[in-house]
C-alpha cells in the first residue's frame, strides 16, 4: 500500500509539471498492468515497518529502550512464550519438571538456529547467563538463581524458591553460545537480521525456523527514530505500522488500537502499624468498600480489569477457585465497622479522636491522582476522613520506604509469573508498613502445590494492602492496517501467523 501510494504521487507530481496529454487507451491499458502486478508483489512481500533505536543495541544482553526490546520476540525463540492469560505455551520446551525449587526442561529436537547450527542446552545455558546479568533481563529473571545443562538436550535451572508457575519465567531469549554478547547474536525467530540501510534496518524470514513461512510479513523494517514523541508522529504518518503504548501515552495520541490484559498491577498501600489502620476488620472494610469499576472507567477510560485480589483474573488459578466477591460491598464494608463509635460528621473514633488519613499520590499521573480523588471519596463514606497528599514519584518512594505514610497509590509491574515477593518480603520498598504473615505464608503454600483458595482466604483476611486493578497494554496500529492483532503482553507479534493482510 505504501509503494502503491509513492508510486501515484510520483505519477501525478510529474503530470503537474510537464502537463498532461489525455492518457491514450494503450497507456491505460499499461498502467492497469502495472497496477495489477504491484498489487501481487505488494500481497507476496508486505513489508511489517516498525520503530527501533539506532542509538541503542538491538542485542537483548545489551538493549536498554523498550522499542528495541519489542522486536527481540521476532529475532529470538524462548523455551516459553506467555498467551494473553499468562499462560506458558511451550515454543523451544519439549517438556518441563517442576519439583520444588528444581525444574528439568527438556528441548524439542531438529531446533536450529538460523545460520544452520543446531540448538543445544549449551546455547540455553550460555543465554541465560548472559541475560542474567544485563540491564532489562536481570530483573525479569531475579526468580531463577541458575541454569547448567544435563546433557545436550536437557536443561536444569533452580528457582529462588518452590515455584510451581516457574515456567513463566522462562520465556527469555535463546541466542548461540558464542554470540551471545555480540551486538547482533545469532537466533531461530521467525526473522534474522539483513542489509541496514542507512538508519534502518531489514529482517527477512528465517527459513531454519518452519514457522517463518507462515508470517504475513516477508520482510520486517526497523524504522530509526530519535525519540518517544517521533514514534507516535511515525505512527501518525504511516512510517510505522504499529507500537505498544500505556493507557496515558494513549490519552495524549489517540488513534486505532487494541488492548491485552497486563502484569501492571494499580493497589492501594496501607500502613498497618499507623492507628486505626493495624485493625484487619478497618482494612477488610476498605477492601469491600472500593467500587473498582468506578475507578476502571472513570480514571483510566476503562482499559483496565478489576482486581480484588493480587491476582490477574486472567489467570486461570484464579477462575478454578472460584472464589466469592459477592460480599465486596459498601453495606459490608460499614457492617465491618459497627464495633466504633462515630462522630456529628459520621468520622469513625479511634482512641478518643475522629480518624484523619493521608493519601500519597503521585502528582506527575493525572491517572493517578483522579483515581486517589474517587478513592478518597470512598474512605470519606466509610466514616474514615481523608486528605490527598500529591508529591513527586521520588519522594512517594522515599516516605513509603522510610514507613512515612498512612495509605498510598501505588502502581507495580509484577513478575511473568506473577510472583508477589515486591509485597511480601519485609525489605521490599513497595511493602514499607505493611504487616503480611498470613499473606507470605499461604502464598508460599499455593507456590509449593497448594491451592488458590487458601492464599484468597488468607489475604481476606490480613489485607496487607488493597489491589484496586491491572492495567491493560496497548497496541496502537495505523490506521490502514485491517488485521486481527492478537497480542499477549510486551508481545504485539504473540500468534502473528494468524494475522490477516490489509486490503
Amino acid at each position: 500500500m505504501k509503494k502503491a501510494i509513492a508510486m501515484l504521487l510520483a505519477f501525478l507530481f510529474v503530470c503537474a509539471i510537464a502537463g498532461c496529454a489525455p492518457v491514450s487507451e494503450e497507456e491505460k491499458s499499461e498502467i492497469s498492468s502495472v497496477k495489477e502486478e504491484e498489487s501481487h508483489i505488494e500481497e507476496e512481500e508486505f513489508v511489517l515497518s516498525l520503530p527501533y533505536s539506532a542509538e541503542d543495541s538491538l542485542s537483548p544482553v545489551k538493549l536498554t529502550g523498550e522499542w528495541n526490546d519489542l522486536i527481540t520476540p521476532l529475532l529470538y525463540d524462548s523455551l516459553y512464550r506467555l498467551d494473553d492469560s499468562f499462560v506458558p505455551v511451550p515454543s523451544m520446551a519439549e517438556s518441563i519438571k517442576i519439583s520444588g525449587e528444581e525444574c528439568r526442561v527438556t528441548l524439542k529436537k531438529d531446533l536450529k538456529f538460523s545460520d544452520g547450527s543446531a540448538v543445544s542446552a549449551a546455547d540455553v545455558v550460555a543465554s541465560f547467563r548472559a541475560l542474567k546479568n544485563s540491564g532489562v533481563w536481570s530483573g525479569r529473571l531475579d526468580g531463577v538463581i541458575s541454569a547448567t545443562a544435563s546433557g545436550k538436550n536437557q536443561v536444569i535451572f533452580v528457582f529462588r524458591e518452590a515455584n510451581k508457575n516457574g515456567a513463566a519465567l522462562l520465556t527469555f531469549p535463546v541466542l548461540k553460545k558464542g554470540t551471545e554478547n555480540k551486538d547482533l547474536p545469532i537466533g531461530s525467530g521467525y526473522y534474522q537480521f539483513s542489509e541496514q540501510v542507512g538508519g534502518n534496518r531489514l529482517l527477512v524470514l528465517n527459513k531454519t525456523n518452519p514457522e517463518a513461512k507462515k508470517m504475513p510479513a516477508k520482510q520486517v523494517e526497523l524504522v530509526s527514530v530519535p525519540d518517544a514523541g517521533a514514534v507516535f508522529y511515525a505512527l501518525k504518518t504511516g512510517s510505522v505500522d504499529l507500537i505498544t503504548a500505556t493507557v496515558a501515552e494513549l490519552s495524549n495520541n489517540r488513534g486505532s488500537y487494541v488492548s491485552c490484559n497486563s502484569r501492571n498491577m494499580v493497589f492501594l498501600g496501607i500502613n498497618s502499624k499507623n492507628g486505626i489502620l493495624s485493625d484487619p476488620l478497618v482494612r477488610q472494610a476498605i477492601h469491600r468498600a472500593i467500587n473498582r469499576s468506578e475507578i476502571t472507567l472513570g480514571a483510566f477510560g476503562g482499559l483496565a480489569n478489576n482486581a480484588f485480589f493480587p491476582v490477574h483474573p486472567a489467570t486461570g488459578d484464579y477462575g478454578t477457585a472460584l472464589y466469592d466477591t459477592t460480599g465486596f460491598t459498601f453495606e459490608k464494608a460499614v457492617s465491618l465497622l459497627s464495633d466504633y463509635k462515630r462522630n456529628n460528621d459520621d468520622a469513625l473514633i479511634y482512641e478518643g479522636r475522629p480518624v484523619s488519613l493521608k493519601l500519597l499520590v503521585n502528582k506527575e499521573s493525572s491517572h493517578m491522582t483522579e483515581a486517589a480523588k474517587m478513592v478518597e471519596g470512598m474512605l470519606e463514606n466509610l466514616g474514615l476522613p481523608t486528605e490527598i497528599e500529591a508529591i513527586p514519584l521520588s519522594e512517594l518512594q522515599k516516605r513509603v520506604a522510610a514507613k512515612n505514610y498512612d495509605l498510598y497509590l501505588g502502581e507495580v509491574h509484577l513478575p511473568k509469573d506473577g510472583g508477589l515477593n515486591a509485597f511480601l518480603e519485609s525489605d521490599s520498598l513497595i511493602a514499607g508498613g505493611m504487616d503480611a504473615l498470613l499473606t507470605r505464608t499461604a502464598w508460599k503454600d499455593y507456590l509449593s502445590g497448594g491451592e488458590m483458595g487458601g492464599f484468597l482466604d488468607a489475604f481476606s483476611k490480613e489485607v496487607p494492602f488493597v489491589p484496586l486493578l491491572f492495567l491493560q497494554q496497548v497496541v496502537m496500529t495505523g490506521n490502514d492496517i485491517a488485521w486481527m492483532i492478537t497480542p499477549a503482553e510486551n508481545n504485539p507479534f504473540y500468534r502473528m501467523d494468524e494475522w490477516e493482510l490489509p486490503r
